[in-house]
């Protein structure tokens, strides 16, 4: 059996668990449509590949891909609170974490901000974490 929903279902927790953060609108929950002047977290889950580590039968798998964590903040307000939530996001998936969940250990190999950009009346900069898992 895949060990991607318990994955998933970790860093999901990780990120619902961070205080500080505004509303986070999780994969496939009902529509959210944030007021104007609110700010909100979105979030993708993007598995990239799964191989053995090594050969024989039932090898360890390694489990490797990416939680991308859009964060939004009302336009023309400046850079400075968005730089705050990204700053926030990266220190709870930094580099050097690891992420226990049920039957999977999820260690996170980085976390970085890319360049920011416009979604209608929303300033937006999103943060990539890549992650890694060893798992049957």
């Amino acid at each position: 059996m895949s060990a991607t929903p318990a994955i998933w279902a970790a860093l999901d927790t990780k990120l619902a668990d961070t205080t500080g953060l505004p509303v986070v609108v999780f994969e496939n929950a009902p529509t959210y449509n944030p007021p104007r002047g609110s700010e909100y977290a979105e979030v993708q889950f993007l598995p990239t590949s799964r191989r053995p580590v090594v050969t024989g039968p039932n090898p360890v798998q390694r489990y490797q891909g990416l939680y991308e964590i859009l964060i939004a903040v009302p336009e023309h307000i400046g850079s400075g609170r968005v730089r705050t939530l990204v700053a926030l996001i990266e220190e709870q998936f930094d580099g050097s974490t690891s992420i226990t969940g049920v039957d999977v250990v999820v260690c996170i190999e980085y976390s970085v901000s890319r360049a920011g950009f416009k979604r209608g009346v929303f300033y937006c900069i999103p943060v990539s974490v890549s992650w890694y898992c060893h798992a049957e």
